[in-house]
């Protein structure tokens, strides 16, 4: 197997913090060898399986929790595939996909995903309303993970890391750091990005790796933090403000102050592969590919619990669904819609708004806000949200 394929099936899951809805219940996503399992976030309960084929190597959720897409590597010379997995009606569809697809992201409206290749090097653009993938641009080597931003997707390569415009379709940065870098976490606020380093191997001898910090403007690295042997994953909690990054050969999680630049502690996890964080930051979640678990550990009181999964679990992601109320255009999620927020779903449908500041009142998914949907909402308004399960 070669690394890309590796790298990419164990080392590349990135926390999906998803828009919610009203008392919107988190579930975990597994990605085992050929099934994704869904679990619950709190208590672990598995609560439903799907079947997909064992060259799966990421997981992505919608901002809506309403979708899940599962990127399919194929084999060389062979086109990839995206499982499309509409978690309400529970139908999948497969879109073909340039080759060997590794890495997916979505924008922050949430209709657009960008989907990186390495058969040819390349970046393709996705619509998830019209289901419609084109090709937008090459890269100068292999992607290994991205995150997208308003205009800009930052693209982690094996020894560096990139910028490509969106809009102009190409690459207007890019700076060295890294040996084997293998995922990502962005910090959009502090516009800050984590990078997991592998690290070189001599004479079959596997080295530390390092956590790599890139200010993304402009871009440059601004330090190197040594940890433990093939970090796979990196997430970054906002509650307790330290990232946290998988050491998959050192069976363990080291635990970093960003602003110390050093590892001020650890957790000790047998072969940890993904790693995803809660919305609110209080909840690391660890997949364990060696003994079919995941873990769930408790950052506040600082306790870990083993949950049972699928063979080879390895990728982890967070996703908000809505359920137990139902209630569009609830922007804020406190159960119901005031005037307000009727009036932000009127500027985002006639265009002067942004739909990151209520993607509830985006039901389909599809990146707008339809006239319907507007009349959802002010339906919300004057009745009250219903009960829905």
């Amino acid at each position: 197997m070669n690394m890309d394929r590796l790298v990419c099936m164990g080392l590349m899951a990135n926390a999906l913090l998803c828009a919610s809805a009203a008392l919107a219940r988190d579930s975990l996503f597994v990605l085992g060898a050929s099934t994704v399992s869904e679990l619950d976030a709190s208590t672990g309960a598995v609560l439903r399986k799907f079947p997909v084929p064992n060259d799966a190597i990421d997981l992505v959720g919608s901002s809506s929790g309403a979708f899940l897409y599962v990127v399919h590597f194929g084999n060389p010379p062979a086109a990839g595939q995206l499982s499309v997995i509409d978690l309400d009606r529970e139908v999948v569809e497969m879109i073909r996909t340039p080759a060997n697809p590794v890495r997916l992201a979505f924008d922050r409206g949430g209709r657009f995903g960008y989907l990186i290749s390495v058969n040819p090097d390349g970046i393709s653009r996705f619509d998830a309303a019209e289901r419609l993938l084109l090709p937008i641009g090459t890269l100068l080597g292999h992607g290994r993970d991205l995150l997208v931003g308003e205009s800009v997707a930052h693209i982690v390569q094996p020894t560096g890391l990139l910028a490509f415009d969106l809009y102009a379709q190409m690459v207007i940065a890019a700076v060295g750091g890294g040996a084997n870098n293998a995922s990502m976490f962005v910090d959009q606020a502090q516009q800050v990005a984590y990078v997991a380093d592998i690290g070189p191997t001599t004479d079959g001898v596997v080295l530390p790796g390092a956590l790599h910090i890139f200010s993304l403007n402009p871009l440059f690295r601004s330090s190197t933090i040594p940890v433990g042997l093939t970090p796979t994953d990196v997430v970054y909690s906002s509650w307790s403000g330290e990232v946290f990054v998988a050491n998959r050969d050192s069976n363990s999680i080291s635990v970093i102050d960003p602003v110390l630049k050093a590892v001020v502690g650890s957790y000790e996890i047998n072969m940890p592969g993904g790693l995803a964080i809660s919305r609110d930051g209080r909840s690391l979640y660890a997949s364990s590919s060696s003994d079919a678990t995941v873990h769930f550990i408790d950052l506040e009181s600082d306790t870990v619990r083993e949950v049972p999964c699928d063979p080879q679990p390895s990728i982890v992601s967070i996703l908000s669904k809505r359920t137990g109320v139902s209630c569009p255009g609830d922007c804020d999620g406190n159960g119901e819609v005031q005037v307000h927020e009727i009036v932000a779903l009127s500027s985002i449908a006639s265009g002067t708004g942004d739909l990151s500041s209520c993607r509830d009142g985006d039901r389909d998914d599809n990146g707008h806000i339809s006239i319907d949907e507007l009349i959802s909402s002010v339906t919300s308004a004057y009745r009250g949200c219903a009960l829905s399960f």
